[in-house]
């Protein structure tokens, strides 16, 4: 994708993501949680950094893709850096927290767990959450076949890695409330999708194309949303004492 396009893409995962990241933290962590440190890796545009912030006294957003940290929600909580997961920025340390929205698929390695174990306290909570809302139908109403080529796997997690203690993993399905322009943007947002549209209506921003479509573009439609959430505790080396 050319980098045209993949700002194209950003604007558009920037313009509006669905309540997702908060109503899953909801389900996985206490109202009464606060953390000190929190280190969200793949950030993106920090809508999952904002939703952790709620649950810390200060984040930082860890995200490879400049094109998205150019757009990241500002919030004093947060410090957005550019980096990876598997080689993060000297400067984090004494984690508490540690979240994975959508991003462990990408990350996930040894070399991820050293890092992890470099920058977090002992038994720090690590989060693995992410969510696929169900568009089949719509895309068949819009005229648009999603070909399913990718090995994305929603449900990957550590509970086969002995560096963590699991203390919760679950898959559930529930409803979602949007309208129709902010189902553009979310389609949109997607490069995948995306491209299927650029193609098909041959320009750069199709987000006029689909809402013309629809009756209204404030119109609603409930949409079904996978989710899938683990929680673990990270087991760190007992270490030495120092002579």
């Amino acid at each position: 994708m050319s980098e045209k396009y993949d700002e194209i893409v950003a604007k558009h995962y920037w313009a509006y993501r669905p309540p997702l990241h908060e109503i899953i933290l909801a389900r996985v962590l206490s109202k009464n949680d606060l953390f000190e440190n929190g280190l969200d890796i793949g950030s993106g545009t920090g809508y999952s950094s904002v939703a952790l912030a709620h649950y810390c006294n200060q984040v930082i957003g860890v995200e490879p893709s400049i094109s998205m940290l150019e757009k990241a929600v500002p919030n004093k909580k947060i410090k957005y850096l550019h980096g990876y997961g598997t080689s993060l920025p000297a400067s984090i340390s004494e984690v508490n927290i540690v979240n994975f929205a959508g991003s462990l698929f990408y990350t996930k390695s040894q070399d991820l767990i050293q890092e992890l174990k470099k920058v977090c306290l002992d038994q720090s909570t690590i989060v693995v959450y992410d969510f696929m809302v169900l568009i089949e139908e719509v895309l068949e109403y819009l005229g648009i076949e999603l070909k399913k080529v990718s090995d994305y796997d929603h449900e990957i997690n550590f509970d086969d890695c002995l560096d963590f203690t699991k203390i919760i993993t679950s898959k559930e399905q529930i409803l979602l409330s949007i309208s129709v322009s902010q189902l553009a943007h979310v389609l949109l947002g997607d490069s995948q999708i995306y491209a299927l549209f650029a193609h098909k209506y041959g320009i750069v921003d199709p987000y006029t194309q689909i809402l013309e479509k629809f009756d209204s573009q404030e119109q609603l439609l409930s949409l079904k949303v996978n989710i899938y959430f683990s929680k673990y505790l990270l087991n760190q080396p007992i270490k030495d004492n120092e002579n």
